[in-house]
């Protein structure tokens, strides 16, 4: 089995534990990690890089998954073995976006509030299992097979990475979410909402980034993304810290 291991980093020097706890990996099973160097420029932006690593990974590798893991969420050394054992298209592992320590502090997984919008999970008690299934997620640390690669690759000519603006339609009598409309944007943050003169329907904007905007896509194609809540990452936010 091989994966391919890009890790991005916004001043192209990742760091050094970053890349000791994916080279070192325990895997019970025989592994290859293709840790991609090459990709590590700088100022490119994030999207035109990951649709870049995305059609190396496909046309030149014969890799069975690919692994995005920045360099600033350090994986514990057994991660990989976890998300490969969860045997799904996508399985994300759990980390802090700033530190665990933190009351309250926000998860990288998304669950789906009442409106049928998604909110961050901050607490896990809720969750029965290990394995579940999540709303959404970023790329910080998630496990991506190959069919599911090819699959986005081809349905969206070769770059399913953008930064998009979603349009929701809320329907306020059915609290949940209606339809949904993605055009492209120019990066910058603007949230838009607006009431529809008859007061029944809210139309709301919401730009997302390029790796939420590509899991909503794969939910379009029938995929669905999971979450190993024992796979846990470090969060370099001035000091590391990990979850209790």
């Amino acid at each position: 089995m091989q994966v391919f291991v890009w890790m991005p980093s916004a001043t192209g020097y990742p760091y050094p534990e970053a890349i000791f706890n994916v080279v070192n990996q325990t895997c019970n099973k025989h592994v290859d990690i293709l840790f991609d160097m090459e990709s590590l420029t700088i100022r490119t932006p994030i999207q035109i890089a990951r649709n870049e690593l995305l059609d190396r990974f496909l046309t030149k590798t014969d890799a069975d998954y690919l692994w995005f893991c920045d360099d600033d969420n350090p994986p514990s050394v057994d991660v990989l073995e976890k998300l490969i054992n969860a045997n799904k298209d996508i399985v994300s592992a759990i980390v802090p976006l700033r530190m665990w320590d933190r009351e309250g502090d926000l998860l990288n997984i998304f669950k789906y509030d009442k409106q049928g919008g998604r909110e961050h999970y901050t607490d896990l008690s809720e969750c029965e299992e290990s394995l579940i299934e999540i709303a959404n997620c970023g790329t910080w640390c998630v496990l991506l097979s190959r069919e599911f690669c090819e699959a986005m690759y081809k349905a969206y000519n070769k770059k399913p990475f953008a930064f998009e603006t979603w349009k929701y339609v809320v329907g306020k009598n059915e609290g949940k979410v209606e339809k949904y409309i993605g055009q492209e944007y120019d990066g910058n943050r603007r949230d838009r909402y607006e009431e529809w003169h008859d007061g029944r329907i809210r139309v709301v904007d919401i730009p997302l980034s390029e790796d939420v905007c590509f899991f909503e896509k794969a939910k379009e194609l029938g995929y669905t993304p999971y979450a190993e809540l024992t796979a846990e990452c470090y969060h370099f936010n001035g000091r590391p810290s990990k979850r209790k």
